[in-house]
């Protein structure tokens, strides 16, 4: 039987995704989510992307961080920010994906994260509440982002 997957994205260009079973909840891998180098800016590398697309299971459902400019972002930055998270969109779409957009707040109170909490509240609620995503965030993998994309996917789990 073929595992019923949904696909986490953070979508920040320091980011990460996370393929999650959803009848299990099982963490089958995370990924930083790939960027390239164009002139002194990352962007998404969608050829990388699609690369990982492709040699993971299809995901039923792909959950993605709603997420804008903040106020204190430069202009430069937050128009870097919405293009990459744009490209995501794009790639998600162009792969016939099913997406849905979930806000920060929505997925962090799923997780029992309260309001005002560190980053890294996320790693320590995604290995409580999925152990088998310990492997994926220790040592050099132990990054909050990483963390956000095994809570997002769990959100898109429980809700997609």
């Amino acid at each position: 039987m073929t595992a019923a997957v949904v696909l986490g994205i953070d979508p920040g260009l320091a980011g990460a995704l996370c393929w999650m079973d959803a009848s299990t909840g099982e963490v089958l891998d995370v990924a930083d989510l790939p960027v390239e180098l164009e002139g002194k800016r990352k962007s998404v590398d969608a050829v990388s992307f699609m690369e990982l697309l492709n040699t993971h299971p299809t995901p039923r459902l792909v959950a993605v961080e709603l997420v804008g400019a903040r106020p204190t972002d430069s202009k430069t930055g937050a128009h870097t920010f919405g293009r990459n998270i744009g490209a995501i969109e794009a790639l998600v779409t162009a792969a016939h994906l099913p997406m849905m957009r979930i806000s920060p707040i929505a997925w962090r109170r799923l997780a029992g994260i309260a309001a005002g909490a560190e980053k890294n509240a996320s790693l320590a609620a995604a290995v409580r509440l999925h152990p088998t995503a310990r492997p994926f965030l220790q040592g050099k993998q132990a990054r909050h982002d990483r963390g956000d994309a095994v809570l997002i996917a769990s959100w898109g789990a429980r809700h997609g």
